[in-house]
């Protein structure tokens, strides 16, 4: 419905809105986050809609960002997806019914970054979760800095934006990242058990509790303002498109997020 890159529709309550542009990987650009708004803000204008579901279309939730796209930005082009991720991050976490996503396969980046938005995350066993930005020579945004360590933990936070490993399914299940792991084949059967769930809530005492439960969020809404403007500076400044334009100099196989260590590793006896 209505948009190039989200396919959008609403059955029984439940609206459903899918990231389109599987031979990217999902990969998001300015468009993307155009389109995802406009779905959004239909479903949040439309009573009828309790429960928003965001998923997407092949084995991939997002890549993350577009580099190619990203390569070529300059600091104007910048604040204004900025000012675009700020309206879409309220849309999201404002959403009157509660959000749900379904990922499975990559979930990286931007994508990641999205996927922070939702009220729960349900991911397939074959989901795989990081922000593999500083490897890239990009930085996290929309709003993941301020809202990642209240989901995870300050110092895992660190660890995640630091050092861009990315997490297994069952690891990111451990983190507090997502809500449940479920086989692939079982994943939008899953969901759809979620969001009957809720569809059967009352609808003004869901709304009521997501505007308490946002209350602390929002508090660093002016900190996500300020890093706005970081991230928006640094893509002006001259390391920006050198760093960019290094990483896609490297090997391919050379550009795969590295996986994250074990927790606890046993110590050998001598």
């Amino acid at each position: 419905m209505f948009d190039r890159y989200v396919r959008y529709e609403v059955k029984d309550g439940v609206a459903r809105a899918t990231l389109d542009r599987a031979e990217s990987m999902n990969a998001l650009n300015e468009q993307v986050f155009a389109d995802l708004f406009d779905v959004v803000r239909a479903a949040n204008d439309d009573p009828d809609v309790r429960v928003l579901v965001v998923d997407a279309e092949g084995p991939h939730f997002s890549a993350g960002g577009d580099l190619s796209w990203e390569q070529d930005l300059d600091e104007l082009g910048a604040a204004r997806l900025m000012r675009l991720n700020s309206h879409l991050s309220f849309e999201l976490r404002h959403a009157a019914q509660p959000v749900i996503g379904a990922v499975r396969g990559w979930c990286l980046g931007g994508g990641n970054e999205l996927q922070l938005h939702f009220d729960v995350t349900v991911a397939s066993e074959t989901a795989r979760f990081g922000w593999p930005e500083t490897r890239w020579g990009v930085l996290p945004f929309f709003y993941t800095p301020q809202l990642l360590p209240l989901v995870v933990g300050e110092r895992m936070a660190r660890e995640m934006l630091l050092f861009g490993r990315v997490y297994t399914a069952e690891q990111a299940l451990d983190a507090g990242l997502v809500n449940a792991v479920v086989p692939d084949a079982e994943l939008d059967a899953e969901v759809g058990r979620w969001a009957q769930e809720l569809v059967a809530r009352s609808p003004r005492s869901l709304r009521l509790v997501k505007l308490g439960l946002n209350g602390l969020g929002d508090l660093l809404r002016i900190a996500a303002n300020h890093e706005a403007g970081i991230v928006s500076t640094s893509v002006g400044s001259p390391g920006y498109h050198d760093d960019v334009a290094a990483f896609f100099a490297t090997a391919k196989a050379d550009r795969r997020p590295r996986p994250a260590p074990a927790r606890l590793r046993s110590v050998v006896e001598p």
